[in-house]
C-alpha cells in the first residue's frame, strides 16, 4: 500500500512536471537526469504503427495532403520511458524535419526545438492500463497544426 501511495505521488509530480514543458523530450530528459533514470540522450526507437487509428479533425488535413504515422518508444540508456504515436503532416514541417524523422532516431520534439512550436493538450493526462500515464495533444507551428501525438508514459518514470 505504501509503495502504491509513493508511486501515485511521483506520478502526480511527473504530471505537473510535464505540464510545465512544451517539449515532452525536454521534460523527460530533466526528469530522468534528476532521478538517475537511464543515461545519455533520449532516442526514438521505431515501432510498428497501430492499425485502425483515424485522422483527428484537429489536424485540419486538406484533400491530397500527405499524412505520416510514426510510432516510437522513447528510451534513455536502455530504459523505456514512453511510447508515442505521432500523426504528422510532412508538408507543414520546417525544412529537413520530415527527412530527419524518416532517417534518424531523433525524437520529434528535439527536431522541433528551434522552430517555435506549441504543444496543446486536448485533454488532461489520464491514468492508463498497467500504471501508465496517457496524454493527447496537437502540435502547432505558428498556430497551424502539424502533428497529433498520443503519448503513453511508462511507470518506470515514477517507481
Amino acid at each position: 500500500m505504501a509503495t502504491e501511495f509513493l508511486a501515485s505521488g511521483a506520478r502526480d509530480a511527473f504530471r505537473d512536471h510535464l505540464a510545465r514543458h512544451r517539449s515532452v523530450t525536454e521534460a523527460l530528459a530533466e526528469w530522468c537526469q534528476a532521478r538517475g533514470i537511464g543515461a545519455g540522450p533520449i532516442r526514438a526507437e521505431r515501432l510498428a504503427p497501430e492499425a485502425g487509428a483515424g485522422v483527428p479533425s484537429a489536424l485540419a488535413v486538406r484533400p491530397g495532403e500527405a499524412l505520416v504515422r510514426r510510432r516510437v518508444r522513447l528510451v534513455r540508456g536502455g530504459v523505456a520511458l514512453a511510447e508515442a504515436d505521432n500523426l504528422y503532416l510532412p508538408g507543414r514541417l520546417p525544412a529537413g524535419v520530415a527527412r530527419a524523422l524518416d532517417e534518424t532516431d531523433t525524437p520529434f520534439f528535439t527536431l522541433l526545438a528551434a522552430h517555435g512550436f506549441a504543444r496543446d493538450p486536448l485533454a488532461p493526462p489520464r491514468d492508463a492500463a498497467g500504471g501508465a500515464l496517457e496524454t493527447v495533444a496537437v502540435v502547432t507551428i505558428g498556430g497551424r497544426p502539424v502533428s497529433h501525438v498520443h503519448e503513453r508514459f511508462a511507470p518506470a518514470l515514477w517507481r
